[in-house]
């Protein structure tokens, strides 16, 4: 027998949006609402990363993206439920048999 493991989280259950730095590992954890701080390089100042370039699509795409599930969680009376599945890491998928 297999067993798949689903997680699903609404955006009301964010708490957060955690940017890590690729090149320092440096995290930054900001709280979802409904105008979100988007970083624009790395503030740790361990290293110089640029993380979107200034004006770039990129930021704005990010910050609306973003901006938009910090509206949606403050919504109330939708018709409907919106969830997003996150894909399991290798340690919480369970394989055995029976």
């Amino acid at each position: 027998m297999t067993t798949e493991t689903r997680i699903t989280v609404e955006p009301a259950d964010v708490a957060g949006i955690e940017f890590e730095c690729r090149t320092c590992k440096a995290r930054t954890v900001r709280p979802l609402s409904t105008d979100n701080y988007v970083p624009e390089r790395c503030k740790s100042g361990l290293c110089e990363a640029v993380f979107f370039a200034d004006g770039s699509i990129e930021y704005s795409e990010v910050k609306h993206a973003l901006d938009l599930i910090g509206r949606y969680c403050k919504a109330t009376g939708q018709p409907f439920s919106l969830r997003f599945e996150l894909k399991p890491s290798a340690s919480q998928t369970s394989t055995g048999r029976q």
